[in-house]
C-alpha cells in the first residue's frame, strides 16, 4: 500500500496527526493533534459537568432508598448534555475540522 494511503488511514482511524507522524512530519502532527486534544477536553468538561451533577443527585436518592424513574433520569441527563455551552459546538467543529484536514493533508503529502 502506498505511503500516502497508509498515512491518510492512520489519520482517519487512529487520531488526527497520526498520518503526519507516520510520514515523519512531527510539526504538522502536533498542529493537528494539539487542537484536537484541546477540543476533546472542552467537549468532555462542558458535557460531563451537568451529567455528573445529575448522577450525584441520583446516588443520593438511591442511598436514601427512594424509587428512581430511570426514564426521567435519562431525559434529564440528555437535556443537560444537549444544553451545553456554545464552547461545545466550537469544540465539535474544531475536532471534525482537524480530523478532516489531517486526513486530506496526509493524503496529499506524499503524492
Amino acid at each position: 500500500m502506498k505511503r500516502h494511503i497508509q498515512a491518510a488511514l492512520r489519520s482517519a482511524l487512529i487520531f488526527p496527526g497520526a498520518g503526519q507522524l507516520y510520514l515523519g512530519k512531527r510539526a504538522r502532527a502536533l498542529a493537528f493533534a494539539v487542537p484536537t486534544l484541546i477540543a476533546v477536553g472542552v467537549f468532555l468538561s462542558d458535557v460531563l459537568k451537568p451529567v455528573l451533577a445529575i448522577k450525584e443527585q441520583l446516588e443520593i436518592q438511591i442511598a436514601a432508598g427512594e424509587m428512581i424513574d430511570l426514564v426521567a433520569a435519562f431525559l434529564r441527563m440528555r437535556a443537560a448534555a444537549l444544553s451545553a455551552s456554545g464552547g461545545v459546538h466550537v469544540a465539535v467543529y474544531v475536532l471534525v475540522g482537524c480530523w478532516a484536514v489531517s486526513i486530506l493533508d496526509a493524503w496529499l503529502s506524499e503524492r
